[in-house]
């Protein structure tokens, strides 16, 4: 195993978040948080390794997307009134999530990841349904008005930038695969 920058402040982070136990108003509800974001190092790992054997970084991507599109689904139909299957949560649109702020630290999380998989996919039917996939994503993320959410949809697309902006052969990647799909990335916007 190679250890690498990302993992090494995501440690830093979780080693930090632990040692704040010691000063928790609440430690029960602090241990769950942190239990959570250790899931997130175990997520981050598994993307990590995953990404040395192509195929199965695909497929994972593609479970990845898909299970955030149906959750983006469900999320706008609870926003507009309509629960498709009657889930009790403390805050709707939560999607199939209790709150709304876990369904939006998911999605933050695999936002950025349809972007890849925009610029990246070999046909354009797998790039317009990832457009399609990617804007009910976004719609939802947006509408669940979550103050944290929204900061994560920043940050996230701050640390993609300084990643972009700092590897020169990976900014001319991403630079020549934006012109390529130009279009399909306004329509997201649009």
């Amino acid at each position: 195993y190679v250890l690498e920058p990302v993992t090494i402040v995501m440690g830093a982070f979780l080693l930090w978040s632990t040692l704040s136990l010691y000063w928790a108003i609440d430690p029960k509800a602090a241990v769950s948080e942190i239990l959570q974001m250790a899931s997130l190092l175990l997520l981050l790992l598994l993307t990590i390794e995953l990404h040395k054997k192509r195929a199965l970084f695909d497929v994972t991507l593609f479970v990845l997307l898909a299970g955030a599109t149906l959750i983006a689904i469900i999320g706008l139909q609870q926003s507009f009134g309509f629960n498709p299957f009657g889930y009790k949560q403390s805050h709707v649109p939560a999607a199939t999530f209790l709150n709304k702020n876990i369904a939006s630290q998911y999605l933050d999380l695999v936002i950025p990841l349809y972007l890849y998989f925009l610029l990246f996919a070999k046909t354009n039917a797998v790039r317009w349904l990832t457009a399609v996939a990617f804007a009910l994503a976004l719609s939802y993320d947006v509408t669940i008005y979550s103050r944290g959410s929204w900061l994560g949809l920043l940050a996230g697309a701050v640390v993609l930038l300084v990643i972009v902006s700092i590897k020169p052969d990976l900014r001319k990647l991403f630079v020549d695969k934006a012109r390529h799909n130009a279009g399909k990335m306004i329509a997201i916007l649009a």
